[in-house]
């Protein structure tokens, strides 16, 4: 069994029993970093007309991990026909805590 698949047996069993506040916490904190190593962000998404030409392209660039979130830092979108394209640039990022 691999490390991925030996740390979800544990989170599930964790759970099942019934683990106190702190030890779902943990739990949380496990399922979530499985999650972002089994399904990282798309970092390029491509976009087609109705002909099923390319029409545009987003590239996901300078993706960090802030707070727990992945999170690109630079994105870009490019427009095949036109030949044109925009940036979006980001300093500073930060999340909300909800409780």
């Amino acid at each position: 069994m691999s490390g991925t698949a030996r740390g979800l047996a544990a989170a599930a069993l964790l759970l099942l029993a019934g683990a106190d506040a702190r030890a779902a916490d943990d739990v949380g904190t496990l399922l979530e970093r499985t999650r972002a190593a089994l399904m990282p962000p798309t970092r390029r998404t491509e976009y087609f007309d109705p002909a099923g030409l390319p029409y545009k392209v987003r590239t996901l660039e300078d993706v960090r991990t802030i707070d727990g979130h992945p999170t690109a830092l630079r994105m870009r979108m490019r427009i095949v026909p036109d030949e044109s394209e925009s940036t979006l640039a980001l300093s500073q990022v930060e999340y909300e805590s909800v409780r």
